[in-house]
């Protein structure tokens, strides 16, 4: 490009120096169309290079901008050097030019990665210092999401951990993010992760190396679903392992903001990050084994009460807002007076099984009573809340629980609340998840989820002793 707007510039002096302008006029003709020249390449170059990656028209960044505008000063400049040199010393000092214009323009192009690498580090610290600073789990997450806009142009971004699971894997192939930033036309159930051997996306997560996908409509090793496809053009997918196995992944997915991100060459930027957030899975890891030997309880393997009241209390105490669900198991008497109590405590442990596994990482489950289970969703919306324990009660009711060699199939009904939404207190929560349960799904039928509503019900109050 440099070299065509040179001799462009040069051949068109060579042309007035013969006429009959003046010597000045001529250098001044000669700079002027060097200058557009070289702007109009500039231009040329960038509009072709977004067309052919993305097959449309796009307006120009404001670092285009910048580094265009600043071609245009230093041209202006090279320009009459460039006369000059012509006319003293020829086509030696032509080429010296055409060197010091080279020369100078890969120093702009250094600069500028230079640039983009020092903002990927300043943000790469500031994520690294918000993993130390949180001790919680899902402030951990959260925030890493919160800080990645400020390296990574993201429209959506989700974060999802990947646990193990039973054989009952049809039943449990699909994972939910525990932290993400979407628009508000996608919901956690659209960002649910499917984790089967079929799935196109998973098994290319599998690989263990971070894909770059530039066209996800087209690419054949990734997939999207649903609204996804309306707001995602190019997506990351970067693998977070620890001892080389995957064990969760870092999705992000935009436009041509995105697209423009992923030509810089950020990859070992991307890399570093699913390595930080790889320690904060194995901290996490480590806290809620220790957790777990005095808290959980015995039968169901779910935390135990107390668990729940100190957890709550930290919440409200602290502001932070969360959701409930209070699960009740359809007909439990009847299983046990049927069955017996040792097969209903088997129905127990495998319903305690399946809501363990089908809930986030994130997510807390709790043995309340006799039957009823509570799940404490920590930073997630009612309706968010509502879309995983109705997936829950899908899975409970497709699944068969085989218990001393009866077969048994259970369904469960639940209801759900927010704090602060549907009151102040754990109690105040309680009561009304538990209000909704039994007015809205026990005495509608059974095997329902539903969720409060302040304009519907009148929360009866529960003490949580």
């Amino acid at each position: 490009m440099l070299v065509i707007a040179a001799y462009s510039a040069s051949s068109v002096l060579q042309l007035i120096s013969t006429s009959r302008f003046q010597y000045n006029l001529a250098i001044s003709i000669d700079s002027i169309i060097f200058v557009f020249t070289f702007l109009f390449m500039n231009l040329l170059i960038f509009i072709t290079d977004f067309r052919i990656r993305e097959g449309k028209w796009t307006l120009l960044s404001n670092d285009d901008i910048n580094l265009l505008g600043l071609n245009f000063f230093l041209s202006s400049i090279l320009s009459i050097i460039q006369c000059m040199a012509y006319k003293s010393s020829g086509i030696l000092g032509l080429v010296l030019v055409f060197v010091s214009l080279i020369v100078i323009q890969l120093c702009l192009a250094l600069y500028k990665k230079l640039k983009d690498r020092n903002s990927s580090i300043n943000g790469l610290l500031n994520i690294t210092r918000e993993l130390v600073k949180y001790g919680d789990f899902v402030d951990k997450s959260q925030h890493f999401v919160i800080n990645l806009k400020e390296i990574v142009p993201y429209t959506i971004c989700a974060i999802y951990t990947f646990e193990e699971k039973c054989s009952l894997e049809e039943t449990f192939e699909y994972v939910y993010p525990i932290a993400y930033s979407a628009p508000p036309s996608i919901d956690i159930g659209e960002l649910s992760f499917k984790i089967s051997n079929r799935s196109i996306t998973y098994n290319t997560v599998l690989e263990g190396k971070t894909y770059m996908s530039k066209d996800i409509k087209k690419d054949k090793k990734v997939k999207i679903s649903g609204k996804l496809e309306k707001c995602v053009n190019a997506g990351i997918f970067a693998p977070v392992l620890i001892d080389d196995e995957v064990a969760g992944l870092i999705m992000i997915g935009g436009g041509s903001d995105l697209l423009k991100f992923m030509d810089k060459g950020m990859e070992d930027v991307i890399n570093i990050l699913s390595n930080q957030f790889a320690l904060a899975i194995e901290n996490d890891m480590i806290y809620r084994k220790i957790k777990n030997e005095a808290e959980v309880d015995d039968l169901t393997g779910l935390y135990n009460r107390g668990v729940l009241k100190s957890e709550t209390q930290e919440y409200i105490k602290t502001g932070i807002p969360f959701s409930l669900v209070m699960i009740d198991i359809d007909d439990f008497k009847q299983i046990n007076d049927r069955f017996g109590h040792l097969i209903g405590d088997e129905v127990l442990r495998n319903i305690s099984k399946i809501i363990k596994m089908s809930i986030r990482k994130t997510d807390t489950a709790f043995r309340y009573g006799g039957e009823e289970i509570i799940i404490l969703f920590k930073n997630l919306k009612k309706d968010d809340a509502f879309v995983i324990s109705e997936r829950i009660r899908k899975s409970i009711e497709n699944s068969c629980i085989v218990a001393s060699g009866a077969y048994v199939r259970v369904t469960i009904s639940g209801g759900v609340s927010s704090y602060p939404d549907d009151g102040n207190t754990i109690s105040e929560l309680i009561g009304r998840a538990d209000d909704v349960l039994y007015k809205n799904c026990k005495r509608m039928g059974k095997n329902k989820i539903s969720k409060y509503s302040a304009e519907e019900f009148s929360g009866n109050v529960i003490k949580l002793n």
